[in-house]
């Protein structure tokens, strides 16, 4: 063959993004939080052309809705939306993880949490989103994650709760440093 060039398969998602078609959000490997970009992202399979070739999976903002609430919210307990709340990750009554499960959202502290952070498009699932409420409402979502934290830790809740209001108006790169950024954080 002459005149060949190689390319590689992310390639053309990125550069011939109309030529593709998307599958919906798989849920293997699941969607998480991308703290640098502040977006929650989701897998899919990318197909190209009209004979629909098959691509490997690709990183994609997921689309509005519950999961993508749900995954934030996640991300907001275990300290990945504003880092003042990774020390509280030892402190928590429960585990974050179990907001993706269906059967938790019966739970109290998982089901205001939720229904605090909203649905639909005016959801707060950025961390951009959660500074403009912080901005104005200071207090927005103190009570719902409070219920997150053991008692022995409320002491310090207040400092904590003062630090995260300050980090969340920064952007990724000031307060994560510039990670290199990884398929899954």
């Amino acid at each position: 063959m002459w005149g060949v060039t190689g390319i590689q398969a992310n390639w053309l998602v990125s550069h011939a993004t109309p030529l593709c078609t998307f599958s919906k959000a798989v849920s293997d490997p699941p969607p998480w939080y991308d703290h640098l970009e502040d977006k929650v992202m989701c897998w899919v399979l990318p197909s190209f052309g009209p004979h629909l070739w098959e691509l490997p999976p690709h990183p994609f903002p997921m689309k509005v809705g519950k999961l993508r609430v749900t995954v934030f919210a996640t991300a907001l307990l275990q300290g990945k939306v504003v880092p003042a709340f990774s020390s509280l990750f030892p402190y928590l009554a429960a585990d974050p993880a179990i907001i993706h499960k269906s059967e938790s959202h019966g739970q109290k502290r998982v089901g205001e949490l939720l229904h605090k952070l909203g649905t639909g498009v005016k959801a707060i699932d950025t961390r951009a989103k959660l500074a403009s409420a912080w901005q104005k409402d200071p207090k927005y979502l103190y009570a719902e994650v409070l219920a997150w934290v053991q008692s022995k830790a409320h002491v310090n809740f207040e400092n904590l709760w003062r630090q995260a209001l300050q980090e969340s108006a920064k952007d990724g790169a000031d307060l994560f440093g510039k990670q290199r950024k990884k398929e899954k954080c």
